[in-house]
């Protein structure tokens, strides 16, 4: 649940913006907030979608243009047939994209595989209109078993459903996020996988806040089962955005390769929460 904090001072007046609270004869525009899973909404929307590729170890933001009233969705260039549940997508040219109903109303994780291209995964949702977000003040974001992180390290490979907390302060532009009690799997080689838990803890620290999406930050990483440590010359890719009326929900993914100099970790991973 979000928890916002406010400093008001007597040095500025706060206006509220909600249309329902004008007095203005002129009709009032339909809510852009209607959340994902909405089976009676017939509006059409773009919605906003942070994916990683995983082969080319690329984070991009792109938008994704979804008409309830046809059932159709195209995602990162890619159109297809989305089911009554919103949850299964149809690719035309072959595959699928698959939206994981969640906790949030507002954003959800997502997976992609088009016969034609390389896999990718990430969160969608409903971008908050900047006018809407909380300003100034702080807000504090919690998710259980809302984030999905892999560790690669050398031939070990963890898949791995963790918590999620998040800060954001609006006033400095900034966005911390905390990636913990993380339980799954773990395969090394051909070997079966076993069943691991509290892995390690992964976080984003001073991601730039500009307008209703986040980037960048620095990584930390902390386990008592894997030995290895960042290197310090690991590269950070975050993308992440806030979700739903007043910055409701928040989600984003995170990609960090520290196998190019020193070290030997790679850890890739989506995350909501509201």
């Amino acid at each position: 649940m979000l928890r916002t904090s406010f400093l008001i001072t007597t040095s500025f007046i706060l206006v509220g913006c909600d249309p329902s609270d004008t007095e203005d004869a002129s009709p009032v525009p339909p809510t852009p907030y209607i959340g994902l899973f909405d089976q009676g909404s017939t509006a059409a929307a773009t919605l906003g979608t942070h994916q990683i590729n995983p082969t080319s170890s690329t984070v991009t933001l792109v938008t994704a243009d979804f008409d309830r009233s046809t059932d159709r969705i195209i995602v990162s260039g890619l159109a297809g047939d989305i089911d009554g549940s919103r949850v299964n997508v149809t690719l035309d040219d072959g595959g699928f994209i698959t939206i994981v109903d969640g906790p949030t109303d507002y954003v959800a994780r997502y997976t992609g595989q088009p016969q034609n291209g390389d896999p990718f995964f990430g969160v969608i949702g409903v971008p908050t209109v900047v006018t809407d977000l909380p300003s100034p003040g702080t807000a504090t974001y919690t998710g259980v078993a809302s984030s999905q992180i892999q560790i690669i390290d050398g031939s070990a490979v963890y898949d791995l459903t963790g918590s999620t907390t998040a800060s954001v302060d609006f006033d400095g532009g900034d966005v911390d996020v905390t990636i913990s009690s993380l339980d799954g799997t773990r395969m090394d080689g051909v070997s079966a996988p076993t069943n691991v838990s509290n892995v390690a803890i992964v976080r984003i620290e001073d991601a730039d806040l500009s307008g209703n999406t986040f980037s960048g930050g620095n990584a930390a990483f902390e386990s008592s089962q894997i030995s290895t440590a960042l290197s310090g010359t690991e590269i950070v890719n975050t993308s992440g955005g806030l979700f739903g009326p007043s910055g409701d929900e928040l989600g984003g993914v995170l990609l960090i390769d520290d196998t190019s100099g020193a070290g030997t970790l790679l850890i890739q991973g989506t995350f909501t929460a509201d």
